[in-house]
């Protein structure tokens, strides 16, 4: 008879997601994984499967739980303008904070790991769709310039996302981080 799980396979998750933020899939190891979980090898490996099964979790993870409270608004009908300068706020309040120290989870897997895994071209479509679909409404709703390409602006706006978030993870100085932003933000003029 098989033994029950000793620990929160949720919270485990959690904790995997945190570490390979912080240290990359390559800089990982699954001692590293032990340690900082709490949980055995021996339990990973029944739980989640191997590293990169673990990983590919944690991305999705990220994914869904970030994901959704970073473009959940630019997905609404109702979003516009202000939706977009929010998004890019919510990243300079992050850097003030703290809170977003490491920069996106999604940009840094895609720098490392490139088309090896697909969480994070599924995260900047649904970037690019988001942002397109709040440009659209407000090129309706006369916050922008009737021109403004809603397609290229928001492949624009997420390039500018994803560069920001280097930056900030490189460690960039807050001041060029926040006139990024800035700069990201001209392109709704």
């Amino acid at each position: 008879m098989a033994r029950p799980r000793e620990f929160d396979a949720k919270e485990t998750l959690e904790k995997a997601m945190q570490l390979f933020w912080r240290k990359g899939y390559s800089g990982t190891s699954m001692r590293d994984l032990v340690d900082y979980t709490g949980v055995a090898h021996a339990g990973l490996y029944a739980a989640f499967g191997d590293k990169e099964t673990l990983f590919a979790a944690a991305v999705d993870q990220y994914r869904r739980q970030v994901g959704d409270w970073l473009l959940g608004d630019l997905e609404r009908p109702s979003s516009g303008r202000a939706e977009i300068e929010e998004l890019f706020e919510r990243v300079r309040s992050g850097v003030e904070t703290g809170g977003f120290e490491r920069g996106c989870f999604m940009v840094a897997t895609g720098v490392e790991l490139g088309t090896r895994l697909d969480g994070p071209q599924i995260s900047f479509a649904r970037m690019q769709s988001g942002f397109e679909n709040a440009l659209v409404h407000a090129v309706k709703k006369g916050e922008v310039r009737k021109t403004l390409d809603p397609e290229s602006t928001a492949i624009a706006l997420m390039t500018s996302f994803n560069g920001i978030s280097v930056l900030i993870r490189s460690g960039c100085p807050n001041e060029v981080v926040y006139k990024a932003i800035d700069g990201a933000l001209i392109l709704l003029d």
